[in-house]
């Protein structure tokens, strides 16, 4: 209850038109549990939405991700769990972020990136390896940053064009082996067209994903992201959303 009340706090706030409506709380559905309300998503995620689109919509999409990830990162938030399955579309083809349970606000420290936490929850594939072990890299406690969330929204593109999360291929669910490769400074492999179904991850998009898993100290902001894909978005777009 403490979690979800907490959740509730933070996303009351939130008011941005790539952000998942809150609507309230619920008390009385199911006994002795509160449920948090929003919009219902008939477009589902982004991995379902995007199948056997044309792959300037994957593009349009993770530029609303982009700028919605901005929003939070200028409200001082980390989202803290960014992946497909958080990723909505609403009913005029828009991209909703969702899921602010892990979400928690940043600190004026280690450049204003950090942010505290209890532990390592969350989606192990989607994880920068300082999550993994923070006293690794200098840091003296576990502490998901905006940077984490620069590392998923890596992942999150390697996630719509294969449809799978990153290490499936290589390593399936196996969330000892995803870690050690991790730590080992590993990155996924580039995606294959027939692994994309027929989609192909263009250069200057794969560099930019590498970049992102980089480490900590090398990633690119969120803005500089969100301009980029401003930039590679071509102008019929739109009407190949619909």
């Amino acid at each position: 209850a403490q979690q979800l009340c907490r959740e509730a706090i933070i996303w009351q706030y939130l008011a941005h038109q790539n952000i998942l409506p809150f609507l309230g709380v619920e008390c009385d559905l199911y006994p002795n549990q509160w449920c948090l309300v929003s919009l219902w998503m008939d477009n589902k995620d982004i991995v379902r939405y995007l199948r056997g689109r044309q792959p300037p919509a994957d593009i349009h999409v993770l530029y609303e991700v982009a700028q919605g990830l901005a929003y939070l990162h200028w409200e001082n938030l980390v989202h803290g769990d960014l992946k497909g399955m958080n990723i909505l579309i609403d009913e005029h083809h828009h991209v909703r972020l969702a899921d602010f349970g892990l979400s928690t606000f940043a600190e004026t420290t280690r450049g204003a990136n950090a942010t505290t936490s209890s532990g390592p929850r969350g989606s192990m594939p989607f994880m920068a390896p300082e999550l993994h072990n923070p006293t690794k890299f200098g840091f003296d406690h576990f502490q998901r940053t905006r940077s984490t969330d620069i590392y998923a929204f890596g992942c999150v593109c390697y996630e719509i064009y294969t449809g799978y999360s990153p290490w499936y291929k290589e390593l399936g669910n196996n969330e000892g082996a995803i870690i050690n490769a991790v730590m080992n400074g590993m990155q996924p492999s580039r995606p294959s067209p027939d692994e994309c179904s027929g989609k192909r991850i263009d250069d200057e998009l794969w560099k930019l994903m590498q970049r992102c898993w980089a480490p900590y100290y090398d990633r690119p902001d969120i803005r500089t992201i969100a301009h980029i894909f401003a930039r590679k978005q071509q102008p019929m777009v739109r009407s190949l959303l619909l």
